[in-house]
Protein backbone atom coordinates (compact mmCIF):
# COMPACT_ATOMS: atom_id res chain seq x y z
CA UNK A 1 0.00 0.00 0.00
CA UNK A 2 1.59 3.44 -1.24
CA UNK A 3 2.10 6.39 1.64
CA UNK A 4 -1.00 8.38 0.63
CA UNK A 5 -3.27 5.41 0.69
CA UNK A 6 -1.86 4.39 4.22
CA UNK A 7 -2.45 8.19 5.22
CA UNK A 8 -6.22 8.23 3.68
CA UNK A 9 -6.86 5.19 5.37
CA UNK A 10 -5.56 6.33 9.02
CA UNK A 11 -7.95 9.62 8.37
CA UNK A 12 -10.47 7.93 7.78
CA UNK A 13 -10.22 5.30 10.62
CA UNK A 14 -9.45 8.45 12.85
CA UNK A 15 -12.77 9.71 11.97
CA UNK A 16 -14.74 6.81 12.60
CA UNK A 17 -13.25 6.13 15.77
CA UNK A 18 -13.95 9.39 16.79
CA UNK A 19 -17.33 9.14 15.63
CA UNK A 20 -17.98 6.13 17.61
CA UNK A 21 -16.38 7.69 21.09
CA UNK A 22 -18.76 10.37 20.88
CA UNK A 23 -21.65 8.47 20.11
CA UNK A 24 -20.66 6.57 23.47
CA UNK A 25 -20.05 9.62 25.04
CA UNK A 26 -23.73 9.98 24.93
CA UNK A 27 -24.90 6.02 24.97
CA UNK A 28 -23.45 6.03 28.66
CA UNK A 29 -25.01 8.87 30.07
CA UNK A 30 -24.07 11.92 28.17
CA UNK A 31 -23.58 15.32 30.64
CA UNK A 32 -26.81 14.79 32.37
CA UNK A 33 -27.41 11.73 34.24
CA UNK A 34 -30.81 12.14 35.96
CA UNK A 35 -30.46 9.43 38.43
CA UNK A 36 -28.09 6.97 40.40
CA UNK A 37 -29.45 3.59 41.70
CA UNK A 38 -27.82 0.92 43.81
CA UNK A 39 -28.69 -2.77 43.30
CA UNK A 40 -28.15 -5.59 45.37
CA UNK A 41 -28.36 -9.64 44.53
CA UNK A 42 -30.00 -11.46 46.61
CA UNK A 43 -29.52 -15.88 47.11
CA UNK A 44 -32.73 -17.12 47.11
CA UNK A 45 -33.57 -20.62 48.63
CA UNK A 46 -36.46 -22.29 49.67
CA UNK A 47 -36.26 -24.86 53.19
CA UNK A 48 -39.16 -24.31 55.03
CA UNK A 49 -39.76 -20.95 53.63
CA UNK A 50 -38.64 -18.39 51.22
CA UNK A 51 -35.11 -17.03 52.25
CA UNK A 52 -33.29 -14.33 50.68
CA UNK A 53 -29.32 -13.91 51.84
CA UNK A 54 -27.39 -10.62 50.95
CA UNK A 55 -24.44 -11.96 48.36
CA UNK A 56 -22.67 -8.53 49.63
CA UNK A 57 -22.48 -9.00 53.12
CA UNK A 58 -24.96 -12.18 53.91
CA UNK A 59 -27.50 -10.31 55.56
CA UNK A 60 -30.44 -12.16 55.67
CA UNK A 61 -34.11 -10.36 54.46
CA UNK A 62 -37.40 -11.30 55.48
CA UNK A 63 -39.19 -12.57 51.69
CA UNK A 64 -42.71 -11.24 52.61
CA UNK A 65 -41.84 -7.32 52.56
CA UNK A 66 -39.69 -8.44 49.62
CA UNK A 67 -41.07 -8.17 45.73
CA UNK A 68 -39.04 -10.74 44.59
CA UNK A 69 -40.52 -11.36 41.59
CA UNK A 70 -43.39 -9.49 39.83
CA UNK A 71 -45.29 -12.31 38.75
CA UNK A 72 -45.75 -13.90 42.05
CA UNK A 73 -48.87 -12.50 44.19
CA UNK A 74 -48.21 -12.29 48.11
CA UNK A 75 -44.84 -11.16 47.88
CA UNK A 76 -45.30 -8.62 49.75
CA UNK A 77 -48.34 -9.81 51.44
CA UNK A 78 -49.80 -6.31 51.27
CA UNK A 79 -51.78 -6.58 48.29
CA UNK A 80 -55.58 -6.63 47.31
CA UNK A 81 -55.02 -9.16 44.96
CA UNK A 82 -53.36 -11.29 47.95
CA UNK A 83 -55.99 -11.06 50.04
CA UNK A 84 -58.58 -12.15 47.65
CA UNK A 85 -56.23 -14.84 46.18
CA UNK A 86 -55.50 -16.27 49.85
CA UNK A 87 -59.00 -16.58 50.58
CA UNK A 88 -59.44 -18.42 47.44
CA UNK A 89 -56.83 -20.86 47.81
CA UNK A 90 -57.71 -21.54 51.83
CA UNK A 91 -61.04 -22.41 51.00
CA UNK A 92 -60.28 -24.07 48.08
CA UNK A 93 -62.72 -22.46 46.10
CA UNK A 94 -62.36 -20.26 42.28
CA UNK A 95 -61.48 -16.69 41.88
CA UNK A 96 -63.38 -14.57 39.19
CA UNK A 97 -60.67 -12.98 36.74
CA UNK A 98 -58.13 -13.80 34.61
CA UNK A 99 -54.37 -14.71 35.55
CA UNK A 100 -52.59 -11.38 34.36
CA UNK A 101 -48.77 -11.08 34.71
CA UNK A 102 -49.56 -13.29 38.00
CA UNK A 103 -48.32 -17.59 37.10
CA UNK A 104 -48.20 -18.31 41.38
CA UNK A 105 -48.81 -17.15 44.56
CA UNK A 106 -46.91 -17.71 47.62
CA UNK A 107 -49.01 -18.17 50.56
CA UNK A 108 -48.22 -19.64 54.26
CA UNK A 109 -44.87 -20.44 52.78
CA UNK A 110 -46.18 -22.46 50.03
CA UNK A 111 -46.37 -21.92 46.17
CA UNK A 112 -49.85 -22.12 44.38
CA UNK A 113 -50.03 -21.82 40.26
CA UNK A 114 -52.22 -20.10 38.92
CA UNK A 115 -55.03 -21.13 36.26
CA UNK A 116 -58.12 -20.98 34.49
CA UNK A 117 -60.20 -23.94 35.12
CA UNK A 118 -62.72 -22.23 33.20
CA UNK A 119 -62.78 -18.90 31.37
CA UNK A 120 -62.53 -16.27 33.93
CA UNK A 121 -62.46 -18.50 36.76
CA UNK A 122 -59.16 -18.88 38.39
CA UNK A 123 -58.08 -22.01 40.94
CA UNK A 124 -55.00 -22.51 42.70
CA UNK A 125 -52.83 -26.04 42.72
CA UNK A 126 -50.29 -26.40 45.05
CA UNK A 127 -47.07 -26.97 43.45
CA UNK A 128 -43.55 -27.81 44.72
CA UNK A 129 -41.03 -24.56 45.63
CA UNK A 130 -38.33 -25.89 43.25
CA UNK A 131 -40.50 -26.47 40.41
CA UNK A 132 -42.26 -22.94 40.79
CA UNK A 133 -38.77 -21.11 41.39
CA UNK A 134 -36.93 -23.36 38.28
CA UNK A 135 -40.00 -22.25 36.29
CA UNK A 136 -39.94 -19.01 36.50
CA UNK A 137 -35.72 -18.25 36.56
CA UNK A 138 -34.84 -16.63 33.98
CA UNK A 139 -31.21 -17.69 32.18
CA UNK A 140 -28.36 -15.42 33.48
CA UNK A 141 -27.06 -15.31 29.50
CA UNK A 142 -29.74 -13.37 29.33
CA UNK A 143 -29.01 -10.39 31.63
CA UNK A 144 -26.36 -7.61 31.06
CA UNK A 145 -23.13 -7.61 31.39
CA UNK A 146 -23.82 -4.89 34.97
CA UNK A 147 -26.60 -7.15 35.97
CA UNK A 148 -24.00 -10.29 35.84
CA UNK A 149 -21.13 -8.10 37.24
CA UNK A 150 -24.40 -7.30 40.10
CA UNK A 151 -24.72 -10.83 41.04
CA UNK A 152 -21.23 -11.62 41.17
CA UNK A 153 -20.45 -8.78 43.28
CA UNK A 154 -23.13 -8.48 45.35
CA UNK A 155 -23.90 -4.84 44.98
CA UNK A 156 -23.56 -2.39 42.07
CA UNK A 157 -23.93 1.51 41.56
CA UNK A 158 -25.66 2.26 38.74
CA UNK A 159 -26.63 5.54 36.20
CA UNK A 160 -28.53 2.62 34.26
CA UNK A 161 -31.89 1.24 34.62
CA UNK A 162 -31.66 -2.58 35.10
CA UNK A 163 -34.15 -4.61 33.63
CA UNK A 164 -34.30 -7.57 35.28
CA UNK A 165 -34.68 -7.03 39.02
CA UNK A 166 -37.65 -8.41 40.76
CA UNK A 167 -36.87 -10.86 38.57
CA UNK A 168 -35.74 -14.56 40.02
CA UNK A 169 -32.33 -15.72 37.85
CA UNK A 170 -30.08 -18.26 37.73
CA UNK A 171 -26.87 -17.97 39.51
CA UNK A 172 -24.26 -20.89 40.34
CA UNK A 173 -26.53 -23.62 40.23
CA UNK A 174 -29.13 -21.84 42.40
CA UNK A 175 -31.12 -18.80 42.24
CA UNK A 176 -31.20 -15.21 43.09
CA UNK A 177 -33.00 -11.77 42.55
CA UNK A 178 -31.19 -8.21 42.16
CA UNK A 179 -33.63 -5.52 43.62
CA UNK A 180 -33.32 -2.29 43.31
CA UNK A 181 -31.81 -0.96 47.11
CA UNK A 182 -31.42 2.57 46.69
CA UNK A 183 -31.93 5.51 44.16
CA UNK A 184 -30.94 9.04 44.26
CA UNK A 185 -32.70 11.55 41.29
CA UNK A 186 -31.00 14.83 40.48
CA UNK A 187 -32.85 18.13 39.17
CA UNK A 188 -29.77 19.94 38.13
CA UNK A 189 -26.19 20.27 39.85
CA UNK A 190 -27.92 21.11 43.29
CA UNK A 191 -31.39 19.71 43.98
CA UNK A 192 -31.49 16.06 44.78
CA UNK A 193 -33.25 13.59 46.58
CA UNK A 194 -32.50 10.12 48.04
CA UNK A 195 -33.83 7.01 49.35
CA UNK A 196 -31.71 4.11 50.87
CA UNK A 197 -31.29 1.85 53.75
CA UNK A 198 -28.93 3.56 55.19
CA UNK A 199 -25.31 1.78 53.63
CA UNK A 200 -23.83 5.51 52.86
CA UNK A 201 -25.72 5.23 49.33
CA UNK A 202 -26.72 8.82 49.05
CA UNK A 203 -23.04 10.20 49.43
CA UNK A 204 -21.32 7.30 47.38
CA UNK A 205 -24.47 8.73 44.89
CA UNK A 206 -22.59 11.30 43.94
CA UNK A 207 -19.44 10.63 43.43
CA UNK A 208 -20.51 7.61 40.75
CA UNK A 209 -22.49 10.71 38.72
CA UNK A 210 -19.50 12.78 38.66
CA UNK A 211 -17.06 9.80 37.16
CA UNK A 212 -20.09 8.79 34.68
CA UNK A 213 -20.19 12.80 33.76
CA UNK A 214 -16.34 12.59 33.23
CA UNK A 215 -16.28 9.59 31.93
CA UNK A 216 -18.54 10.81 29.11
CA UNK A 217 -16.28 13.91 28.92
CA UNK A 218 -13.21 12.21 28.17
CA UNK A 219 -15.28 10.22 25.33
CA UNK A 220 -16.59 13.21 24.03
CA UNK A 221 -13.46 15.14 23.70
CA UNK A 222 -11.18 12.49 22.28
CA UNK A 223 -14.02 11.44 19.60
CA UNK A 224 -13.55 15.11 18.99
CA UNK A 225 -10.08 15.52 18.31
CA UNK A 226 -10.20 12.21 16.03
CA UNK A 227 -13.11 13.79 14.26
CA UNK A 228 -10.67 16.93 13.59
CA UNK A 229 -7.97 15.22 12.74
CA UNK A 230 -8.76 12.38 10.72
CA UNK A 231 -11.32 15.07 8.74
CA UNK A 232 -8.67 17.92 8.58
CA UNK A 233 -6.51 15.07 6.47
CA UNK A 234 -8.96 14.00 4.54
CA UNK A 235 -9.41 17.35 3.27
CA UNK A 236 -5.73 17.80 2.70
CA UNK A 237 -6.12 13.94 0.63
CA UNK A 238 -8.82 15.84 -1.36
CA UNK A 239 -7.78 19.07 -2.10
CA UNK A 240 -4.29 17.37 -2.89
CA UNK A 241 -5.97 14.77 -5.28
CA UNK A 242 -8.05 18.16 -6.76
CA UNK A 243 -4.46 19.74 -7.81
CA UNK A 244 -2.82 17.19 -9.50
Amino acid sequence: MSAPSTALTLAALLVLLGTIAIWAAFATGGFTVDSVSQYTAYEVDHDDELELTSLEDGEERRSQSVNVDDRIVCLPTATWECTVFREAAEENTTVEGMPGDYWYAYLDDEFYRIQESDPFELEFDPVDADEAISFLATDANQLSSDERETLEDGQTRSTETFTHTNELVEHDDGYAVILQTGQKSYSGWAASTCSSSGDGFCDDADRTRTASVAQSGFLAAAGLIGVVLGGSSLIRHVRGAREH
